[in-house]
């Protein structure tokens, strides 16, 4: 009976993302509304004015490749230099079920870049030699990212007393701070001791939206086999309903469009059409791996913008 119920659900899942992702299609090509043209974002003037450093916290595994690898390729090439630190200091891992599961084992004969991008940055130097993160300094840094991901190792990076620190003295400083995806939730899950509240409480901000993270979980759940996407074990709700009980208002929570080809359409140096991100003082947001690439882009430039008002 389950062998019967699986094939069933598979097969409904199927049709249902092929009809989401056919409106989707029809939607985006219409009338999308991405908002990566309120940025205007000049490529040849985004870069550091004086050397700047980039705090890349990880978990010791269980990360997302494509959310890592992204922004690392964008801020290297940019020539900010990118720290990273793990829990133990020696080199993080990221979700092998991404790169080598059923499911992302496809979406990589599909989509190289993301795995070559991942492997290219697991080599680099910096990569390869992470602080501790005892041993990490805040004050030497000018901006600190907060990757996602939904393995299993997560959890306790979104839940280290060490990450809520970072993230409070970031945001207390004024200096900049960006958050994709699950990454966000770390944000929302450390307390202002003056405020007895996230420090996104009266903040803007996106995360992956929740039709987004089921279509995932679902899709995974029926066509590549239980545990890819791990909704209901790492996560015991979605990252959106999460995310806005931490919010003063549920208006400061922004979806963006709503659009199932963003993920088959990811942003590039050159192409932002379906892209989104949320921006608040010195506090970037982004849904999910699609949007690295602008968002990392964005990103430096705040840095510039936020250095400025030192």
């Amino acid at each position: 009976m389950s062998l019967i119920q699986n094939m069933v659900g598979g097969v409904t899942t199927v049709v249902l993302m092929g009809l989401a992702v056919f409106i989707s299609y029809l939607i985006a090509a219409s009338s999308y509304t991405s908002n990566a043209s309120d940025f205007n974002i000049d490529v040849s003037a985004v870069g550091p004015s004086t050397p700047r450093k980039i705090l890349f916290p990880l978990p010791q595994v269980g990360f997302d490749p494509t959310e890592a690898a992204y922004p690392w390729k964008v801020w290297t090439s940019l020539g900010y230099s990118v720290v990273f630190a793990t829990p133990t200091g020696d080199r993080a891992h990221c979700d092998p079920e991404i790169l080598k599961g059923a499911l992302g084992g496809f979406v990589n004969k599909v989509y190289e870049e993301p795995e070559k991008l991942y492997f290219e940055m697991y080599e680099s130097e910096s990569y390869t030699k992470p602080l501790r993160y005892s041993d990490v300094n805040p004050e030497e840094f000018t901006a600190i990212h907060f990757t996602g991901g939904h393995g299993a190792g997560m959890t306790p990076f979104l839940n280290s007393p060490w990450v809520h620190k970072m993230a409070l003295h970031f945001f207390s400083s004024n200096k900049t701070v960006g958050a994709i995806c699950h990454g966000v939730l770390a944000l929302s899950r450390t307390i202002d001791p003056q405020t007895n509240h996230s420090i996104l409480h009266s903040r803007k901000t996106t995360t992956v939206p929740a039709y987004l993270e089921g279509f995932a979980y679902y899709l995974t759940r029926y066509l590549a086999g239980m545990g890819t996407y791990q909704l209901n074990t790492t996560w015991p709700q979605y990252c959106e309903d999460e995310v806005k009980q931490s919010l003063s208002t549920p208006e400061n929570y922004v979806r963006g469009p709503w659009d199932f080809m963003a993920p088959l359409l990811p942003g590039s140096m050159s192409d932002h059409r379906h892209t989104f991100l949320v921006e608040d003082g010195n506090y970037l947001s982004a849904r999910f791996w699609g949007d690295a690439v602008f968002y990392a882009l964005r990103f430096a430039k705040k840095i510039e913008e936020q250095s400025a008002l030192q």
